[in-house]
């Protein structure tokens, strides 16, 4: 079979975090995620809660809540001291939010499905033309012996025929020896008609499964071409968003590839939360551009300096 299209290699953008323009102004300060204090201005711990799910991502409130953990858990590891809790009563909330971005991980998903279900369907393709072809050949090579022993005991009836009709006519025992030959041939031909016959219905079933073989692997690749189109939209897997005084108000998810991902995202974000901007260290949870073969992403000696210096510039701060 042909060879297939390879999916669109997949790299994702983290999203810079988003400010809104505040239309209330907050009257009660120090509440929850919002409390700000001179000597702590990122207000931490920040308070968190997961807010709406679409059901389409296919995850429930119990695993979001484990995976924002884990990030959780990655920045205070290496901070060494509280950064994050848990409220459901918080207002800043996580959400899922379902659009193009995450469909297109539901179509990747199909389409690495229908690639399985093809490989599947190239080997049975593989073996069901193998055993055809190889019926066929040996049909082939039987008529073909057949054939010219036919033709060879043809030559030597018809040369008989004509020998005794240039003289005047066969002997009566002759005669019926050379009409048996005649109904024999006869016979024998129409057994090779229905042997070659049977070869060329082999042949044309060989063909045919390759024609459904080539079907499939078109039908893929046009579906993955569709995609690729369908799908060239935003790349941000998540977003922090913030209000003009750089207070975190909610992170929105878009993606959710799998578990690990989703931690990688949260972790990202809640970086961008304490108002850690991108690094280029290739190995920081705060790189922009996320490439899905990577090794481990990590909260890195720059990370935490850069939360550091924007969340606690005094050196002091509640644990």
């Amino acid at each position: 079979m042909s060879g297939r299209i390879p999916l669109r290699a997949s790299w994702r953008r983290w999203a810079q975090p988003r400010r809104l323009v505040p239309l209330l102004l907050f009257f009660a300060f120090g509440i929850g995620a919002f409390c700000l204090m001179p000597s702590n201005p990122c207000g931490l711990p920040l308070h968190y809660s997961i807010g709406t799910i679409d059901p389409r991502f296919g995850i429930d409130r119990t695993e979001a809540i484990a995976r924002a953990k884990d990030a959780q858990e990655m920045w205070e590891k290496r901070a060494g001291r509280r950064l994050l809790v848990y409220d459901e009563s918080s207002r800043f909330k996580i959400d899922f939010i379902f659009d193009e971005r995450q469909q297109a991980i539901l179509d990747s998903r199909a389409l690495d499905q229908h690639r399985a279900d093809l490989k599947a369907i190239d080997r049975r393709t593989q073996t069901a033309a193998s055993e055809v072809a190889t019926k066929y050949q040996a049909l082939k090579a039987q008529y073909e012996s057949l054939l010219a022993d036919f033709e060879l005991r043809g030559a030597q009836h018809t040369a008989a025929v004509e020998y005794w009709n240039r003289r005047g006519g066969a002997p009566p025992r002759v005669f019926d020896a050379l009409r048996q030959d005649e109904a024999d041939l006869r016979f024998e031909g129409e057994y090779l008609e229905s042997l070659r016959e049977q070869a060329n219905r082999t042949a044309d079933g060989v063909a045919a499964i390759v024609r459904t073989g080539k079907t499939a692997v078109d039908a893929y690749n046009q579906s993955l071409t569709i995609l690729n189109r369908q799908h060239e939209g935003p790349d941000e897997q998540a977003a922090c968003i913030k209000d003009s005084e750089k207070r975190p108000v909610a992170i929105q998810v878009y993606e959710v590839l799998d578990e690990a991902e989703l931690t990688r995202s949260l972790a990202h974000e809640f970086g961008h939360a304490f108002n850690v901007e991108h690094e280029n260290d290739p190995r920081s949870i705060m790189k922009e551009v996320f490439e899905g073969d990577q090794e481990e992403l990590e909260v890195t000696d720059a990370s935490i300096a850069a939360l550091k210096a924007a969340c606690n510039p005094s050196g002091s701060a509640d644990r």
